[in-house]
């Protein structure tokens, strides 16, 4: 389904200092999968730093972890790049107008449900199917990365998926969001 993710997954694995972006005025996807990414990278000894344009919203602040996302990227040498829930680099416009070159000359993945065209160097784990990029969070984690979910990373990524489903109400596959949502229930 995802062409790229066995690639990324070798960049994951080589990687051990990795910035992950989300998007300007960060929804409840973005922040979600940002910190679940985020966490489930922490717990396999990756040094993460979490960055987004603006200040994630006082609505996520029950989310200890948000004071981690910065508004100021520090364009530190990173193994890689990763973007959740956005494909352009115009969701990230003040990172890169200050340096334009940077983000071209790292390894990126993007995460995303979006039906955005990506940079041409970028490895995708896209699914315009996704209800949100949460959803493709869960599915990658349960195929790869299982014995690292628990109910921290479960709490962020259902977050991510409820927040875009407008709470389950919205008239997409059902069936594949409940089984999703199920998964971070019961951890």
């Amino acid at each position: 389904m995802y062409p790229d993710a066995n690639k990324a997954k070798k960049l994951f694995d080589q990687s051990k200092t990795i910035a992950l972006f989300g998007h300007i005025h960060a929804d409840g996807d973005c922040i979600g999968s940002l910190l679940g990414l985020g966490k489930l990278l922490e717990k396999q000894g990756k040094k993460i730093s979490y960055f987004a344009p603006t200040e994630p919203s006082a609505l996520f602040s029950f989310l200890p972890k948000t004071k981690k996302i910065k508004t100021i990227f520090d364009y530190k040498k990173y193994d890689m790049l990763v973007f959740v829930d956005f494909t352009g680099y115009d969701r990230i416009k003040t990172f890169t107008e200050k340096n334009p070159t940077y983000f071209d000359q790292h390894p990126l993945v993007i995460i995303d449900h979006h039906p955005e065209r990506a940079t041409k160097h970028a490895l995708l784990i896209k699914d315009t199917t996704a209800m949100s990029c949460a959803e493709i969070i869960v599915e990658q984690a349960e195929i790869r990365r299982k014995k690292y979910l628990d109910a921290e990373i479960a709490t962020y990524l259902y977050l991510g998926i409820s927040t875009d489903s407008g709470n389950f109400m919205y008239d997409n596959d059902h069936k594949r969001i409940f089984n999703n949502a199920l998964k971070l229930v019961v951890l």
